[in-house]
């Protein structure tokens, strides 16, 4: 006798986890993701607003696809939360995530893009490459590739050769190189400073001044290295960018992007937390039109940076502190 099968009764199906990252997103995702944070600081969106995938796709002109892959991005980084109900809400402050939460993660044209500059920096590439032979060592995909060539062209790391080639530049490596990039920047940052026209984005200075100010109050044992970095870099391309002189911006632009790929100095959080301040004093007096005395401050912050970095060599520092301040 044949038993009656048992009708299978549906379940409901539990809501998904935020999705587990396996492998680096494509830079498209990342962009998008980044992108989608400043439309959420821009309308002034708070901790809770519901994400609309149709009207970001809107504000960003893509389809919904892509914006629900930066979304689920967003989720792994703990910026935006699943809502039950379905879709997302802002998980955090959008006026301070730019400060407070974690960063985005590295795409795979990042990742290429840092693995070839780590390779330059030391010496283990040939600086004559082409498409194929980066592909076969890094194992990546031709796209990937190009666009990390791309990535390394905008920032003046490598050129067109002839043929297939592709020439990678030299960075700033070493104690020597490092000390003649100090003299470089000592002897072209306060002049831009004095530049007749000199004019600072306001918003930027004062995105940069919050920064700063917030580094100021950290103690040593919490203290945000990332934050730091971010913060040095955008001080010193701020002064580029503000310079009337378009011939010095460019060679101040062009090196702070080289030297920014290598930091093999090290420094104690004290002296870092002494430059972010010197670098408020700075930014306050470029506020007050006192540029002048910006210019002075910075020559003598220069010089700060370039003798304490000597000294703090060979003192087992640790890994994550290792930095090239100023």
């Amino acid at each position: 006798m044949t038993q009656a099968k048992t009708p299978r009764v549906a379940r409901r199906q539990a809501p998904t986890s935020p999705p587990v990252a396996t492998r680096p997103p494509p830079q498209r995702h990342v962009d998008l993701a980044q992108r989608i944070l400043e439309v959420a600081r821009q309308s002034a969106w708070t901790t809770g607003s519901r994400m609309s995938e149709q009207q970001l796709a809107s504000q960003c002109n893509v389809s919904r696809t892509p914006i629900r892959k930066a979304l689920q991005l967003l989720a792994l980084q703990g910026a935006v939360a699943a809502d039950p109900d379905g879709g997302y809400r802002l998980a955090v402050d959008p006026s301070e995530s730019q400060h407070h939460a974690p960063p985005l993660p590295s795409s795979e044209e990042e990742e290429l893009f840092r693995a070839i500059v780590r390779d330059l920096a030391a010496r283990r590439i040939p600086v004559s490459q082409t498409v194929i032979g980066l592909q076969r060592r890094y194992g990546a995909s031709r796209l990937t590739v190009q666009n990390a060539l791309q990535k390394l062209m905008e920032e003046r790391v490598v050129e067109r050769a002839a043929g297939q080639q592709w020439l990678l530049k030299p960075l700033i490596v070493g104690v020597e190189a490092l000390g003649y990039s100090d003299e470089f920047r000592l002897l072209m940052e306060p002049a831009a400073l004095l530049t007749p026209g000199f004019k600072v984005d306001s918003a930027a200075l004062a995105a940069l001044r919050q920064g700063l100010e917030l580094l100021g109050r950290m103690e040593e044992r919490n203290f945000d290295l990332p934050l730091f970095e971010r913060t040095s870099v955008e001080f010193h391309r701020l002064i580029a960018r503000s310079c009337a002189n378009p011939f010095i911006e460019d060679a101040l632009l062009n090196h702070q992007l080289r030297r920014s790929h290598v930091t093999p100095a090290a420094s104690s959080v004290f002296r870092m937390r002494e430059a972010a301040n010197e670098q408020l004093h700075i930014l306050k007096q470029i506020e007050l039109d006192q540029m002048a005395l910006a210019a002075d401050l910075l020559r003598a912050h220069l010089r700060l940076s370039g003798t304490q970095r000597p000294r703090m060599l060979g003192r087992g520092v640790p890994q994550m502190l290792r930095s090239a301040p100023g």
